[in-house]
């Protein structure tokens, strides 16, 4: 009678079993399984992220759980050098403190004609010490304010600029500086792109002097500070920012006058752009 007793109940203690079975099943194995494919997920993921920046980031290429200490060292190192290069390539482009007050200041017309002529006065006053014959095309290079200047603030360095460029020629004692003309700027947008950072000015100059002077001239234009101290100059030439030669030509200037050259270079510098809204108008 045991025997049958316990065959009788061993339906009921399977179906049980089962009931169980199937609830462990549906309440914790599939929720594990789906937690685990989830994480699964989120690895293969970042795995395939790793993988890509391997192919396609030049910097992370080769980049290992056995070598990434030492590659993140790297890239710090690199990234200080970044910015240092950056903090120099800024100080050697510096415009002068008064030049950049004046970009801060709301525009008018009238003090920057006032100040043209002003530079212009100061040019053949250096000129006359130094017995250097600045032509009138010259002068007539300076910057000029025109009504389709998308910035006219930018002319106060640009008019700096030339008058340095005149005064670095004027005291490398050339015979003359025939022309200096004003070319279309470029402009240079920031690393987001959405706004303008840089203004490129550029300038032709054209003048004639002995080979000494006409190299002296050369020298200067990259020059800056002491380094221009050094070649001889002085006055507020030694504040310029760097230049850029683009272009120079040099040739004999006339066959009675052998010891002499005509020289003209296109050369350039860069300008922050002015930060804020110009309130000023062309009065």
């Amino acid at each position: 009678m045991a025997l049958i007793s316990h065959i009788k109940w061993f339906p009921s203690a399977a179906f049980i079993a089962t009931v169980l079975l199937g609830a462990y099943y549906r309440l914790a194995y599939q929720p594990l399984v789906r937690a685990s494919a989830a994480q699964d997920k989120e690895l293969v993921t970042l795995w395939g992220r790793l993988v890509s920046s391997n192919e396609q980031v030049r910097a992370c290429r080769g980049l290992s759980i056995e070598n990434h200490n030492e590659r993140v060292m790297e890239l710090n190192g690199a990234l200080a050098n970044l910015d240092r290069a950056q903090e120099l390539i800024k100080q050697r482009i510096e415009i002068g403190v008064a030049t950049r007050a004046k970009m801060e200041q709301p525009w008018q017309l009238i003090d920057f004609q006032i100040e043209r002529l002003q530079q212009a006065g100061a040019l053949l006053r250096i000129a006359k010490e130094n017995r250097v014959t600045v032509e009138a095309a010259a002068l007539a290079g300076l910057p000029e304010y025109s009504v389709d200047l998308p910035e006219p603030r930018l002319l106060w360095p640009r008019l700096d600029m030339a008058a340095q460029l005149l005064t670095a020629a004027i005291q490398s004692k050339v015979t003359s500086i025939r022309n200096i003309n004003q070319l279309s700027p470029i402009t240079h947008p920031g690393p987001t792109r959405d706004a303008p950072a840089l203004e490129e000015v550029a300038m032709r100059i054209e003048l004639v002097g002995s080979a000494e002077s006409a190299t002296r001239f050369l020298k200067s234009i990259p020059a800056t500070g002491d380094r221009l101290v050094a070649l001889g100059f002085t006055g507020t030439v030694t504040n310029k920012p760097v230049f850029f030669i683009d272009k120079v030509l040099v040739r004999k200037f006339a066959p009675d006058r052998p010891g002499e050259v005509q020289l003209e270079a296109r050369v350039c510098g860069f300008v922050p752009w002015p930060t804020g809204q110009n309130a000023g108008g062309a009065r």
